[in-house]
Order: C-alpha cells, then sequence, then structure tokens
C-alpha cells in the first residue's frame, strides 16, 4: 500500500485553503517526509497522523514556505517519544545540516528548551509516564547532505535525486524520484522545466509537479523559477505520467476563470489523471 497525504499544497502566501508545502509518502509503515512548510504540525495532527513514525525527511530547498515549521517537527518528533527513540534522517541540499545544527544542535536556538526538557522534574515525569526511561537522551538525527546525483536506499525503496532550476544563483535545490516495486513518483519540487526534470520524470507512474497557475500569468519572469500549467502538461505528455498531482498552486487558481484556464491548458497537451491537490487530502497511488 502506498499512500501519499498533501499536508501542505500552498505557497509563502496564506489562504483560507492553503499554506506552505508539505508532502508525506506512506509505503506500508514507513513514512517519508517531503518539506516541512508553515503550520505542518497542526495540519498532520488534523489528518491523524503521528510524526513520531516518521523515520526520513526529504527537503527540496530552504525557501521558509518549505522549512518553517522544521524546528517543530524535529521538536514534536522528539518530546512525544517515550522509550522507544527511533533515529531520524534528513536529507536535504547544504545548508542542511548547519539549519538543523542551529536549531536544535547543542547551541542551537532551542537548546534551552531541550536543556528543560531532559533536566525539569515535571518534563521528566510526563517522559516517563509516556513510557521513556532515564536519563532522557536528546533529540537524535542524522544528517545527510545531498546533491543532483546521489542516490539513497531504503526499506524496500530507492531514491534518485536530479537538478532543478530556482533561484539557482541564491540557493540549492534537489529533485527526488522514489522508486518502489509498485510504482515510481517523482517529486521535483520548485521548478521551472529543465531538460534534467524532464529526465527525472521520465516513465514515473505519478508526478507531483508544483505548479504557480495559469503559464500566460507572469510567464516570462516566474516561469524559468517554478513551472505553469502549459509547461507542465507538455512535460507531463513527454514523460509519460500516468497521473499527474498538482501542489503549491498560487492564489491565481482562487478565481474560477483562471483555474478553467490553467486546467484547460493542461488537459490540451496530458491526457492522463490529474489531481488538483489540496491540504489535508490523502491520495492512494498504488
Amino acid at each position: 500500500m502506498i499512500k501519499l497525504h498533501l499536508v501542505g499544497t500552498g505557497t509563502p502566501t496564506p489562504s483560507k485553503h492553503s499554506f506552505g508545502t508539505c508532502h508525506i509518502l506512506q509505503i506500508d509503515d514507513q513514512y517519508l517526509m517531503f518539506d516541512c512548510g508553515p503550520a505542518a504540525m497542526h495540519k498532520i495532527a488534523q489528518m491523524g497522523l503521528d510524526p513520531t513514525n516518521f523515520g526520513h525527511l526529504f527537503m527540496t530547498h530552504h525557501h521558509f514556505d518549505h522549512n518553517a515549521d522544521l524546528p517543530c517537527f524535529l521538536l514534536v518528533r522528539w518530546d512525544q517519544m517515550g522509550r522507544d527513540q527511533k533515529d531520524l534522517k534528513i536529507y536535504g541540499p547544504s545548508p542542511t545540516a548547519w539549519i538543523v545544527d542551529r536549531l536544535i544542535g547543542a547551541d542551537g536556538a532551542y537548546k534551552d528548551d531541550i536543556h528543560s526538557r531532559i533536566s525539569n522534574a515535571s518534563s521528566l515525569y510526563l517522559y516517563e509516564r509516556r513510557g521513556g526511561k532515564l536519563p532522557r537522551p536528546r533529540p537524535q538525527y542524522e544528517v545527510n547532505e545531498i546533491v543532483p546525483g546521489d542516490r539513497i536506499e531504503g526499506n524496500g525503496w530507492s531514491i534518485s535525486t536530479g537538478e532543478v532550476h530556482h533561484f539557482p544563483a541564491e540557493l540549492n535545490s534537489i529533485s527526488y524520484r522514489v522508486n518502489t516495486p509498485q510504482g515510481d513518483i517523482a517529486l521535483t519540487g520548485d521548478t521551472g522545466m529543465i531538460p534534467p526534470v524532464a529526465d527525472l520524470i521520465k516513465g514515473a507512474d505519478v508526478w507531483v509537479a508544483h505548479c504557480r497557475g495559469p503559464s500566460d500569468i507572469d510567464g516570462e519572469i516566474i516561469g524559468p523559477l517554478v513551472a505553469g500549467t502549459t509547461e507542465i502538461g507538455i512535460a507531463a505528455r513527454d514523460a509519460g505520467i500516468k497521473k499527474l498531482i498538482l501542489s503549491h498552486q498560487a492564489g491565481y487558481f482562487d478565481e474560477p476563470a483562471n483555474y478553467e484556464r490553467g486546467m484547460a491548458a493542461i488537459r490540451e497537451n496530458f491526457g492522463g489523471e490529474i489531481v488538483y491537490g489540496k491540504d489535508l487530502m490523502t491520495l492512494e497511488l498504488f
């Protein structure tokens, strides 16, 4: 069983319907988390998911709409664990290790919070009530900074990584393709359509594509950094995608006319299944 939990499908601009980006791929009893945008932990709780079960976190890049809830995730996951302190593996482009260390490292922003919870009698009492055994350990995690072309091996799955085009002079970004016996899922994050992205998604069964809106809105300025509907439709067709899941939609789509025009532009080139992703949506993929 493989499910995709669309925790956050929004952008840096809050709306009534979405805010920030976070996707969780569930492969049987394994949970692979991709990005951790604003309010991710609250929405994860609303979806009935347990962050203590998440063993892997993959960051596409470090814009705040993709990482603003990272400290909350790291602290909630650690704080809610009892006796079974499962390790967390974190992957992402530089400076992922620097960010994690500055948040929950020995001298990080939350050092006083962590110190109080591993030292104060009331905190230790609550920890023991949850099944914890003293002395209480600090948060445990393993950070792996990766670059396009790296490969990650998991239990019954593997991940290929690829190059994207998203603020290339200012920050590092990366895309992921999860390979499973049931099928392949590409999560490309924020990017314009460039040949390496086309190579990564080629032949994938599912593509989670970040779509800013109809391509004829702000196309020349924004298009190279986050693809629009026309480019995504053409790329999905050329790659042989079976299911296209749209995420990271801008507010343009809130206007019914823009939504209809954008969906028509995709369907003009792509005849497969299209899912317009929304926050708190769960999809069964295989």
